[in-house]
């Protein structure tokens, strides 16, 4: 939902480079191939999701994110600007569930946004693909190797947030010993 509602709002950029018609293609695919900044943006999803090299979830993934792209600029097309509301609403809608719904309530995690807006823009969009697969069933010898080194992580993690406020907390009672001491 998100990522189909930037490509309707890149839509907006109109043409940044002319391509030829591309007659042999369906009419759905060349009637909505526009080279817009939403087209510069798919190409570089489905390149990257490629380079990573998991092609049997790369190559289905990237087909959808193609298949998203053409069914965003003919929304557009077919909507004018009030595709372009339409998308806003889609965006709100869309942060609302993955960061309230998503990340409070199910991961009881902090969105990757927060981390690294690459993370949270080019890669929570596959990562939610994955889970999408593995919900299905596919790909499970590869979950369990992955929930293994993710739990790792965690516990990792869990370590370090708690040493760090730990230092805090040691650090806050030198100040408050120090600031007892300097008023006696």
């Amino acid at each position: 939902m998100i990522l189909w509602a930037s490509f309707v709002w890149g839509s907006a950029t109109g043409p940044l480079v002319a391509l030829p018609k591309l007659s042999f293609l369906p009419a759905f695919v060349a009637d909505n191939l526009t080279a817009n900044f939403s087209f510069f943006a798919m190409l570089y999803y489905v390149s990257y999701y490629i380079y990573l090299g998991d092609y049997p979830v790369a190559v289905p993934y990237s087909a959808f994110i193609v298949g998203l792209f053409l069914h965003a600029m003919s929304y557009a097309r077919a909507h004018g600007a009030a595709a372009h509301w339409h998308a806003l609403a889609a965006q709100a809608l869309g942060w609302y569930v993955q960061v309230a719904i998503g990340h409070n309530v199910i991961e009881k995690r902090k969105p990757a946004l927060l981390d690294s807006l690459f993370d949270a823009i080019v890669m929570a969009p596959l990562f939610t693909f994955y889970e999408v697969i593995f919900a299905l069933g596919f790909r499970s010898e590869f979950k369990k190797r992955l929930d293994t080194r993710v739990g790792l992580k965690i516990v990792e993690l869990n370590k370090a947030q708690r040493a760090k406020q730990d230092a805090t907390s040691a650090a806050t009672a030198a100040a408050a010993a120090a600031a007892g001491a300097k008023r006696a």
